[in-house]
């Protein structure tokens, strides 16, 4: 396994506001680069601020149910979901392309379209 904490493995990043603009765009965000290497808070990626919400399953992401409730940011070398937890922070369970700390090297990212 790739994670050490079981709630880590699967995670559900479900958006709730619009997506900022792209990165080529004045303050757009590199999505990719933002969960690879990034995971920041600016801009409009802050869960306090209801941009998004973290879920453990999937019916939890689509019912709107059991979010996590806490995130932190704002690094230069930490991927998703840094310490982020479904209830106080957990360490090194963040992917990263920038640094060999984190302990989720086995992972994939998908994207599902709204209906």
């Amino acid at each position: 396994d790739s994670c050490t904490s079981e709630p880590h493995r699967d995670i559900y990043y479900k958006r709730l506001t619009a997506l900022p603009p792209p990165s080529t765009e004045s303050g757009g965000v590199n999505l990719l680069r933002l969960f690879k290497s990034y995971w920041n808070n600016k801009p409009a990626n802050d869960m306090a601020a209801g941009d998004f919400a973290l879920y453990s399953t999937y019916d939890d992401a689509l019912e709107g149910t059991n979010a996590w409730t806490y995130c932190n940011y704002s690094t230069t070398s930490y991927g998703f979901p840094r310490d982020c937890a479904p209830t106080g922070a957990v360490q090194h369970q963040w992917n990263s392309y920038a640094n060999s700390l984190g302990y989720a090297n086995h992972h994939a990212f998908y994207v599902e379209l709204p209906q």
